[in-house]
């Protein structure tokens, strides 16, 4: 099983809990294990931004791939994710091509 870590807007999106969320679950209906800001002790703990972020980045190494769910807001935060990702040398998946279904 891949994992996938999303990474998106969150700081200047009203709904990225909705976004983040709804992503989530398509990716685990495909078979992926996804990586979640969300899921960070810090964002549960509505901790400051900076915070979820150290957390994120760890999570992020742990990612066979990254996607972006939120693509048209932008983010500080998911730049620098996909800056990391590109120096750990992982893969960037648009993320509609993850929810094509297989032929």
């Amino acid at each position: 099983m891949y994992s996938v870590y999303i990474s998106g807007a969150i700081e200047h999106n009203d709904n990225f809990v909705l976004d983040f969320t709804r992503a989530k679950i398509q990716l685990e209906k495909k078979g992926f294990r996804v990586l979640s800001p969300l899921d960070t002790k810090a964002h549960k703990n509505n901790l400051p931004a900076k915070f979820c972020m150290m957390e994120a980045v760890d999570m992020l190494k742990d990612a066979d791939m990254i996607t972006v769910v939120t693509k048209d807001i932008p983010s500080a935060g998911m730049k620098i994710e996909l800056e990391l990702a590109k120096y750990y040398e992982i893969p960037y998946v648009q993320y509609d091509i993850l929810l094509q279904e297989e032929k």
